[in-house]
């Protein structure tokens, strides 16, 4: 009786987990049309959506174990963004740079917020001494760092955002465009393909999406994910 019932909640859970669509984009759509407010700003929906992927444990393992390759950064497997956790690791597995694909995509985020707030900042403008058409072509490599699947695209890009990068003054977030250089260029010229043929196993014990929705976390009622809220 008990394997049974296993195996239909494990058939269930793949079912949820493989629905179409966003779940996160999908309930905060639903508490906009509920409350009858509009939609909130672009930065505010991302830092509701991130905060709802993790209170609903989206961003575990889907499972007690993971079967992977040396070539995957576990980190990258925590990002919320479904398309960006792909590509990311689509690159990590190309270049063999886990650890280097993930630092770089936080120090990207990082160069990017800064962006934001010196494009607004006329003062700050004139001590870069750069053009504003210069610094959105920056700010929008930044953003589609993770957004690219062909390597030979990705490796172009990188280029381009180095090329970019070098021409900000040097003594503006000196360290952070070091790292930035540095990392390009490691996974550009110093790749570990081979790390893709290193098989990894990884045990995740009781933190994991399959577990919250056999078990609940405390907070939700056992059986309860949140694929369910909107099925």
């Amino acid at each position: 009786m008990i394997p049974t019932l296993l195996v239909i909640s494990l058939l269930a859970f793949i079912i949820s987990v493989n629905a179409p669509g966003d779940p996160a984009d999908r309930l905060l759509s639903v508490a906009e049309n509920t409350s009858g407010e509009a939609s909130a700003s672009g930065g505010n929906r991302k830092e509701m959506k991130e905060a709802l992927i993790r209170k609903m444990g989206l961003d575990l393992p889907l499972f007690y174990i993971g079967f992977g390759t040396k070539a995957e950064n576990r980190l990258i497997h925590s990002i919320t963004d479904n398309n960006k956790r792909k590509n990311l690791l689509y690159i990590a597995r190309k270049s063999g740079r886990p650890d280097e694909v993930y630092a770089l995509n936080q120090q990207l985020e990082q160069l990017n917020d800064s962006l934001s707030i010196l494009l607004t900042k006329d003062s700050l403008k004139q001590y870069i001494n750069l053009s504003d058409s210069v610094l959105l072509k920056l700010k929008s490599q930044c953003e589609q760092y993770a957004s690219l699947r062909d390597y030979h695209l990705y490796e172009e890009q990188s280029d381009s955002l180095l090329q970019l990068i070098n021409q900000l003054p040097s003594n503006w977030h000196p360290g952070l465009i070091q790292k930035i250089a540095n990392n390009l260029e490691i996974i550009n010229k110093h790749q570990r393909r081979w790390l893709v043929f290193v098989p990894d196993f990884s045990w995740f014990g009781a933190h994991n999406q399959f577990h919250r929705w056999i078990f609940g976390d405390g907070e939700n009622k056992v059986g309860t994910f949140i694929y369910d809220e909107w099925m």
